[in-house]
């Protein structure tokens, strides 16, 4: 009884969602206005247009922090681990 329950809560629960985005889909067709996007993302193109090389720079960034990253947990690592001795 509880499978059957839950299954079909679950199914109308996928069935209102379903509804309910394609009511929003319907609604926005009819409103299609010009929207700026959002205006860190523009600001972002324009900087990668002034300078092609920021993607790469921002990699090696990203790469030397996770790096970093990944010392500082080697280093803190052994505060965290169990000392249990053998049995």
């Amino acid at each position: 009884m509880k499978k059957f329950t839950l299954s079909g809560l679950l199914l109308f629960g996928l069935f209102s969602l379903s509804i309910i985005s394609k009511a929003q889909d319907l609604r926005t067709q009819n409103q299609r206005v010009d929207r700026h996007r959002c205006s860190t993302m523009e600001m972002l193109e324009e900087a990668i247009k002034k300078d092609p090389t920021l993607v790469d720079k921002w990699a090696k960034e990203g790469e030397r922090q996770w790096n970093n990253y990944l010392q500082r947990q080697q280093q803190d690592g052994s505060l965290l681990r169990t000392q249990a001795n053998e049995i």
